[in-house]
């Protein structure tokens, strides 16, 4: 995914009601700003409110340390790249 308007494009197509856990693969990430971080929290929410798990696959290097500065990372599932 490209944007934060792409994930919230595929968020509102897919069915949650569905899914038991959604995967955010943001390994590949170079540059991630709040927009980033609201549809992350947003898909978190939906999650607890839909009965799935979120995990994020944290980006690497300056995008993955946005995950350092905020306490959203005590609330996600992050998960390091293989």
């Amino acid at each position: 995914m490209t944007g934060v308007g792409e994930v919230d494009r595929t968020l509102a197509e897919i069915d949650l009601d569905a899914l038991e856990c959604l995967v955010l693969d943001l390994e590949e990430i170079v540059f991630m700003d709040l927009a980033g971080l609201r549809v992350i929290l947003r898909a978190h929410k939906l999650g607890r409110h839909r009965g799935f798990d979120l995990e994020v696959i944290r980006p690497r290097g300056a995008a993955g340390r946005i995950f350092t500065l905020t306490p959203l990372a005590r609330e996600l599932r992050l998960v390091d790249a293989a």
